[in-house]
């Protein structure tokens, strides 16, 4: 993994390449699956969304979801009496969320709201979007300053320190390199969110979207030697017909043991992500 740098006292990566803010302005177009894969990611984003709500136990209040996507969770938020607002860089991602009428703000002016509205919100949530960001401190900075003294806040990053992570290495689908600038272990992000006036309140590493694919595809890289991101993308572009046959049958026999896997891994807090739902200090 000579791409990235690795903290030797708390895990934390941080890859060594510079990224232009442009092309992220690019990155996770709306539509970048074939049809079946992207109604199954918008039933698991809803699923997400219900999880988050019934940990924060309150039928009303004012949410920020930071790299809203297509709005999901401000969508089941809103529908039971919160208000909501989402930020996002990319505009063509953006537009499922107005088309759903949330209010959204693109990611560059997040610092300009937060010093207009201090204090306003109840719940920040930043789903697979702190990786992304050059600035943590300032981000982290900028949350604090916006929630109301206990609001929460919840974080969902790639587990660095993950089983499947060790095992593929740099073939890690969710290392991603390319989109990724920062890699959290729960040693990082504790410390992150200590240092910013923040503390747990629940944390796990199981992820329903995210955690057999990840280990079916990790599994699959010690057979191949094939990157995850090329096993992911020979998949996820390709219409009916017997290619897609037979490698959706392919990942539906390894879904048990996969999955069998991921659990193990998550009973001993190294699963495929890091979910943490934090507290702002009084």
């Amino acid at each position: 993994m000579e791409l990235i740098h690795t903290c030797q006292l708390c895990g934390h990566g941080k890859t060594k390449k510079s990224y232009e803010i442009d092309r992220f302005k690019s990155y996770g177009a709306v539509h970048r699956f074939n049809n079946f894969l992207e109604e199954l990611i918008k039933v698991l984003n809803y699923f997400r969304a219900f999880a988050i709500l019934i940990r924060v136990r309150r039928l009303n209040g004012f949410i920020l979801d930071s790299g809203c996507g297509r709005g999901e969770i401000i969508d089941v938020f809103e529908k039971i009496g919160w208000r909501g607002i989402g930020t996002e860089l990319n505009a063509r991602t953006a537009s499922d969320a107005l088309k759903k009428n949330i209010k959204v703000i693109t990611s560059e002016k997040i610092t300009e709201y937060a010093n207009a509205n201090k204090g306003s919100l109840d719940l920040i949530t930043s789903i697979h979007n702190l990786e992304h960001i050059e600035d943590l401190n300032l981000f982290m900075e900028t949350c604090n300053l916006l929630l109301k003294s206990n609001g929460e806040f919840v974080v969902e990053v790639p587990n660095f320190d993950s089983y499947q992570s060790k095992m593929a290495g740099y073939r890690w689908i969710y290392l991603d390199v390319d989109n990724h600038r920062h890699h959290f272990t729960k040693k990082s992000l504790g410390i992150l969110l200590s240092k910013h006036g923040f503390r747990y309140k629940f944390l796990n590493t199981w992820s329903i979207k995210f955690g057999t694919l990840g280990m079916i595809l990790s599994i699959l890289s010690k057979v191949s030697k094939t990157h995850n991101a090329y096993q992911f993308k020979s998949i996820k572009g390709l219409k009916f017909g017997l290619n897609l046959i037979l490698k959706s049958t392919i990942l539906v026999l390894l879904a048990p043991f996969g999955f069998l896997l991921e659990i193990i891994t998550v009973i001993f807090g190294r699963g495929s992500v890091i979910k943490v739902m934090a507290i702002k200090n009084d």
